[in-house]
């Protein structure tokens, strides 16, 4: 999967907050996230693709990014 985690010129970061279920506390919980998910298909294979994408549906498409924004942005992998 892929994601971002935009930060602004002043320094002021944006995140999401989103419910996901804890397996320690067996229960659902709120989180705090970066906009990022699974690749799909269509983004073949392309993780700029996915996190642009990914970013635009957990805004609700209201996150305007470009492509250029990402992949020229800072960068980490974690596997």
């Amino acid at each position: 999967g892929a994601g971002v985690l935009p930060m602004f010129d002043d320094g002021t970061v944006l995140v999401g907050r989103e419910t996901r279920f804890s397996n320690k506390l067996r229960k659902n919980v709120q989180v705090w996230s970066d906009f990022g998910g699974a690749v799909d298909p269509k983004d073949k294979g392309n993780l700029a693709v996915t996190a642009l994408r990914e970013a635009s549906e957990e805004t609700a498409k209201t996150l305007k990014l470009t492509y250029s924004q990402v992949v020229n942005s800072l960068y980490t992998d974690h596997h």
